[in-house]
């Protein structure tokens, strides 16, 4: 299961009534709906979880690497050197950032720390399943 978003996905300000508090009427237009901001809300929310889940994966990458380092008991410098590479290129794969490691790049480091790397798919638990009729 997958962390939740931070921070709060519910809309703020809102009357019971259906409108919006505080919203101005302008140019004669009535003010927005609960409804109209909530639905907004929702699809921000939706977006803003997209991008939570991606980060919690990259982080969990992380900390895999990591926690594989340091049980073999081995430095930076000593799993660059096993992987024919340098401390840098080792520091950037345990960071977070733009950084998108290659399989054989991972695979190379799960060598070094006396690992192997295993890829699984697995069902997205927020996306519900369709039955295929092919």
């Amino acid at each position: 299961m997958r962390p939740p978003p931070s921070g709060n996905c519910t809309p703020s300000g809102l009357e019971a009534g259906g409108r919006v508090e505080g919203a101005e009427v302008g140019a004669g237009l009535p003010a927005p709906r609960l409804d109209d901001v909530a639905g907004t809300a929702q699809r921000a929310c939706r977006r803003n979880s997209v991008a939570a889940n991606a980060l919690a994966d990259e982080y969990a990458l992380i900390r895999e690497l990591l926690s594989a380092r340091l049980a073999a008991g081995l430095t930076q410098e000593a799993v660059a050197s096993s992987m024919g590479t340098t401390k840098s290129v080792v520091s950037r794969l345990e960071a977070t950032g733009k950084h998108s490691p290659s399989v054989s790049t991972l695979k190379r480091y799960a060598s070094a720390v006396g690992r192997h790397l295993q890829i699984r798919l697995v069902p997205d638990a927020s996306r519900p399943t369709e039955a295929s009729g092919r």
